[in-house]
């Protein structure tokens, strides 16, 4: 049997060959496989469809340049990173606060907040708020007098520094989350959308009374009106009767109508109809002859 043999043996030095093959290849390479990286995707979804829901999420209405409307656009709320902060094991604390003081009155707040995963990488992010802000300025209500809105906004702004400091941490850990998190992260939350000026919801206005089952006015003056216009030389009195007996001979009616109330909206809207074409045509014939 051999004799052991005695010897010491240690890893091998690839600084160098990392050094070389980095020096021939100037560009930032991917530090994992493309499987790897379509898993931590998938993976990131799936836990969004998991542990996220509707109330965690507000819609903003933004500008849409392909169909120029506005669209209803999703943003994750603080809920959502939240949960996502603890799934994916990161710690967040606050490094700094700064208060900015601004023109008339005005202030702000910059926070800057630290996010550190769980393999140790720190991420570092800065967001702000401050009174500027639409929100924090309330439209004056109708007939609403100058003193009262005055104090309103007494009201509001006494609120104010509170408001805009734990937004403005809300913003700065919101955003160190989702950019600590990197794969399928990074987006804006709803914190960081702009909010619209506080509104006044206005009264209620009553229901209007139902019509009764017989009664077309609407179409009954469209149909008069039209009737005018198409036959200025008919007595006034006279258009009713042609309006009735227009009605009586299209609908094939056994006998002429007494009123208007005795005929349906739709016959009476079909009489304005052709009245108004029976204008247009003798436009057309006068233009011709001219």
């Amino acid at each position: 049997m051999d004799a052991p043999i005695d010897a010491e043996f240690s890893e091998p030095n690839l600084a160098p060959v990392l050094a070389k093959e980095s020096e021939s290849n100037p560009l930032a390479m991917p530090v994992v496989s493309n499987e790897q990286a379509k898993a931590a995707m998938n993976a990131y979804v799936e836990l969004c469809h998991a542990v996220l829901t509707d109330d965690d999420y507000q819609t903003f209405q933004q500008w849409d340049p392909k169909t120029r409307k506005r669209v209803g656009k999703r943003f994750l709320k603080k809920s959502g990173v939240k949960k996502l902060q603890k799934f994916f094991g990161i710690s967040v604390h606050i490094k700094e606060t700064i208060m900015d003081q601004m023109p008339e009155g005005n202030f702000g707040f910059r926070v800057t907040a630290i996010a550190t995963n769980r393999n140790g990488d720190v991420t570092e992010s800065t967001a702000a708020c401050s009174t500027l802000e639409d929100r924090f300025t309330p439209e004056r209500k109708e007939e609403e007098s100058e003193s009262t809105y005055q104090a309103r906004c007494k009201k509001l702004r006494a609120r104010a520094y509170h408001d805009t400091l734990s937004t403005a941490e809300t913003r700065s850990a919101n955003r160190a989350v989702m950019n600590a998190i990197g794969v399928g992260g990074g987006e804006v939350t709803a914190e960081e959308m702009p909010r619209e000026k506080s509104r006044s919801s206005p009264a209620p206005k009553a229901a209007p009374k139902p019509a009764p089952e017989n009664d077309h006015t609407t179409q009954l003056r469209y149909a008069y009106s039209s009737a005018i216009a198409c036959l200025p030389e008919v007595p006034k009195a006279q258009i009713p009767g042609e309006i009735l007996a227009m009605i009586k001979a299209h609908f094939d009616l056994m006998e002429m109508p007494e009123r208007s109330s005795d005929v349906t909206a739709d016959q009476l809207h079909w009489a304005g109809d052709y009245f108004s074409k029976m204008k247009a045509a003798i436009a057309v014939e006068r233009a011709v002859a001219a």
